[in-house]
């Protein structure tokens, strides 16, 4: 097989959203005889996985630069459009194209993708790794999702959530939906012993330092707001990187809760982060469906979390994990709360979120998408 994949992410050279490709890849990868054309967004520093692919001989990486409206118009007046990587994409003569959207609507508003989209000869994916549940999209957005459906032979989401949100801003029913998983990143997924509460609960957030998206500020907020949270006898570590570290950093010392709430930067190693901690909190504003999340389950770990994206379709109230509503400080304050008055239970919850997380993730993500696009093929 010869397959086209296009990634939309550019905001960040690598995140969540790229882990589905990524696998599909490793298992494309596996047969020799399968060819791979992988166009991503140019980055002076690429991911070390994506440079690891590119030095496959079966895998031709293409590197597209973002440019405004003004300079596409020069580089069709100066005919520098032949070597682009949509004329290295139509050149390849895919079999099958995977286009994974970071959001939802990226494609919307990239002309030469929605070319390639209506004049692909073969069978044509979309994955869709986020959206938010609220608020609209304007009118040409609507009109040309409506527009483009019949050019996909499936149309891919990691929540049902998401896939609820979009039929209910386009007003039509999506036959061609379909829920996939996102690959899980445990060579083990066996659960961890749950680490001794005595001296207090030990809470990680698990996510880019993002606080548009991930809603740090507000966790900080509330456990500023709530003086009685204080009392609780639980410490709060961030883990990750991203544009907001600083801004979360002097909000910490603004609130003088250094001692309660802390930055522990980027860990690659996932278990290491639950030999220690006890709880996951996601204080999302938006969501697909986290990684981080599904690994604290398989670690055997229960979660607090907002009810966004796919985060409620995981874990049961009370039972695996505590769902607040919204993300604000009130709603977070009362989950907080009941996790604290709960903690004798609380490994017992994640002994039951290991559980329902098994059976969930039992097959490997990237080799259910290569039976979607066989299927196809056939």
């Amino acid at each position: 097989m010869r397959i086209i994949i296009y990634s939309t992410m550019q905001g960040f050279s690598w995140g969540g959203s790229e882990e589905l490709w990524y696998d599909f890849t490793k298992v494309l990868l596996s047969n020799t005889e399968n060819k791979i054309l992988l166009c991503l967004h140019y980055w002076e520093n690429l991911d070390h996985r994506v440079t690891e692919l590119a030095k496959n001989q079966n895998v031709k990486l293409v590197l597209r630069h973002q440019s405004s409206r003004y300079k596409s118009i020069l580089s069709r007046l100066l005919k520098r459009r032949r070597n682009s990587a949509f004329d290295k994409i139509n050149q390849f003569k895919g079999d099958a194209i995977l286009i994974s959207q970071a959001n939802t609507y990226d494609f919307v508003h990239n002309d030469r993708l929605k070319r390639l989209i209506a004049n692909f000869d073969g069978p044509c994916f979309i994955v869709n790794q986020f959206d938010k549940d609220y608020g609209g999209i304007d009118k040409y957005t609507r009109e040309q999702w409506k527009h483009h459906i019949k050019y996909f032979t499936k149309i891919l989401f990691v929540a049902n959530r998401n896939r609820q949100v979009l039929e209910r801003r386009l007003a039509i029913h999506l036959d061609k939906a379909q829920l996939i998983n996102n690959p899980v990143n445990l060579a083990d997924k066996s659960s961890l012993p749950f680490p001794d509460i005595r001296n207090g609960i030990k809470i990680a957030h698990i996510a880019r330092l993002d606080c548009a998206f991930k809603g740090q500020d507000i966790l900080i907020q509330t456990v500023h707001q709530y003086p009685e949270l204080k009392e609780l006898g639980f410490t709060i570590t961030l883990y990750g990187k991203g544009p907001d570290h600083d801004q979360i950093r002097e909000l910490i010392e603004f609130y003088n809760l250094s001692d309660i709430i802390s930055i522990g930067g980027h860990m690659s190693d996932i278990k290491s982060i639950w030999m220690n901690n006890h709880v996951l909190i996601l204080p999302s504003i938006a969501e697909g469906t986290p990684l981080s999340l599904v690994e604290a389950m398989i670690c055997g770990r229960p979660a607090i979390f907002t009810d966004v994206g796919g985060n409620s379709e995981l874990i049961k109230h009370g039972i695996t994990g505590y769902i607040c509503p919204a993300p604000s400080p009130e709603y977070l304050k009362d989950a907080l709360m009941e996790m604290a008055n709960n903690r004798g239970n609380l490994s017992n919850m994640g002994n039951l979120a290991h559980h329902d997380a098994i059976l969930r993730y039992r097959d490997r993500a990237g080799e259910t998408l290569l039976k979607i696009v066989r299927d196809a093929l056939l």
